[in-house]
């Protein structure tokens, strides 16, 4: 076939959006300067990793091929129904060397069939993953894809568009660079169709809603039968159908409920005229971010602020809005937009949040959303108060059949408690309560601002006048948790005031 190339590669930057336009990118000049480029290509909503990564490996819609964080993170991919850019190409060349490089394991995982027989290497370092790339090049792997995640790694901490995003973006089109000059140096690249490619781009610290900074992208392709040009509208999926039709494979026709990628115009001669697909179809959700604490539907129209020692809002930062405790992270976090109000923040297995040195005298609560799109196959720890001076722990945790409670005491006793969640509880986000009352030793738990249990602690246990480190999610658990509003008071929640969450997440 005319447009057929014997090798193919994407090199995927994760988070870069179109933000290359705004700093210096030689290599990427040098590759694709001759060839086709726009930085006006769509990524498909949500723009977050997985939704992206899944259309283009997938070459489907993400409410069609069903991935999130989440999902992929947690399950191989097994859907035969819409099978994997790897296996399309594994079918039709089976003594093919397909290799996937990436930072952020989970595609490797989750989005591409492990019976494909597909070279699959992963390293949470972009420099390191770029030198075992190019030991990869040397084997000439006829299909090989390539994630590097640090970009957005520096969008989360730095934000989005801000000096040290726009470094990494530098940094990585070094990487870029390297990619080709390996091809160079393996003797192939006259024969290979690049690709460049993001995700999604960001706004502030986080993404995953529609804005123009997290929706355009850039996209480009350099090789022998690419036409010099802009390319007038194309979709992160598209990716898919450009290199079927680069290793001269049918592209199938387009489905809007199944494989709906195609080949955008201006890329090769001939193909991609009739592009069907509505890029600018879909417009931003309305995003209500939470209401300044002061307002009149504010935080502090419920709550005394008095009675309370934090509240964080996960609207891309961790600020406490009362300006009295200081909310870090150990590990990663990324804010995507959807939470309860405004953002939400992503942690768990890829970072911890800790707070130092509370001082309760009357007891103490926390609550806080958590917003689920996995179900929970094992115990997941949410959050812990860890005792100083006197050594009493807390812990609240999921279970796949419900919550579980840890008490620790200074004696070395523990002891866990286990209820399962009511019937009526969603599926997809529950608010959680945790309450020591140390007037009468009780601990209490509120799902869904209903009290669903309560046990008394017993001898050697102490939480009056009560010095605690606190922590959300843990590193350890294979779990990610995505959280909302995290409010800690100095003193014990009662079963009366459950009308006052109700009332304040009730007002839109």
């Amino acid at each position: 076939m005319q447009y057929t190339y014997q090798y193919a590669v994407i090199i995927g930057i994760d988070g870069m959006g179109n933000f290359n336009k705004d700093t210096d990118t030689p290599e990427m000049d040098r590759i694709f300067g001759s060839g086709a480029q726009t930085l006006s290509a769509i990524s498909m909503y949500p723009t977050i990793s997985a939704q992206n990564w899944g259309a283009m490996l997938l070459g489907a819609n993400p409410e069609v091929h069903g991935l999130t964080n989440g999902i992929v993170s947690e399950n191989e991919y097994t859907n035969g129904s819409l099978p994997s850019l790897f296996s399309k190409i594994r079918r039709a060349f089976p003594d093919a060397l397909l290799c996937s490089y990436c930072n952020w394991n989970p595609i490797n995982h989750g989005i591409i069939e492990h019976n494909a027989d597909v070279e699959m290497r992963t390293s949470e370092d972009d420099a390191e993953l770029c030198a075992m790339i190019e030991k990869c090049i040397e084997k000439k792997p006829k299909f090989l894809f390539i994630q590097f995640d640090e970009v957005d790694g520096a969008g989360h901490r730095y934000g989005y568009g801000t000096e040290g995003h726009l470094n990494q973006i530098k940094v990585t089109d070094g990487y870029v660079g390297r990619v080709y000059d390996a091809y160079v140096r393996a003797g192939i690249a006259d024969d290979t169709l690049f690709t460049v490619i993001a995700d999604h781009g960001g706004y502030l610290h986080g993404h995953g809603s529609y804005t123009d900074t997290e929706k355009y992208i850039y996209l480009a392709a350099a090789g022998k039968t690419v036409r010099k040009g802009n390319i007038p509208a194309a979709r992160t999926k598209d990716i898919n159908a450009i290199i079927l039709h680069a290793f001269g494979l049918e592209v199938p026709p387009y489905d809007p409920l199944g494989y709906s990628a195609q080949v955008p115009a201006n890329i090769f001669d001939g193909c991609g005229a009739d592009y069907v697909d509505s890029p600018a179809g879909v417009k931003a959700p309305p995003h209500s971010p939470s209401p300044e604490i002061t307002g009149g539907n504010g935080l502090l129209k419920f709550f005394d602020k008095e009675d309370m020692s934090l509240a964080a809002f996960f609207d891309n930062s961790l600020d406490d809005e009362l300006g009295k405790t200081d909310l870090y992270a150990e590990g990663t976090v990324k804010y995507y937009s959807e939470g309860v109000r405004g953002s939400r923040a992503e942690i768990g297995s890829i970072g911890t949040l800790k707070a130092d040195n509370f001082r309760f005298e009357n007891g103490f609560a926390a609550a806080l959303w958590i917003i689920k799109d996995t179900p929970v196959t094992s115990f997941v720890p949410v959050m812990k108060f860890s005792g100083k001076e006197k050594s009493s722990s807390l812990s609240l945790g999921m279970t796949p059949e419900g919550l579980r409670l840890i008490l620790s005491s200074e004696n070395g006793n523990s002891e866990e408690f286990e209820t399962p969640l009511p019937s009526d509880t969603a599926k997809d986000k529950i608010h959680l309560i945790v309450s020591v009352n140390p007037q009468d030793e009780s601990v209490n738990v509120y799902v869904d601002f209903t009290h669903i249990f309560s046990v008394r602690y017993i001898t050697g246990y102490s939480f009056a006048d009560y010095s605690a480190d606190f922590s959300l999610g843990d590193r350890g658990a294979n779990y990610l948790l995505n959280v909302d509003d995290l409010f800690i008071f100095g003193r014990n929640i009662e079963t009366e005031e459950m009308n006052k969450f109700k009332n304040y997440y009730s007002i839109v």
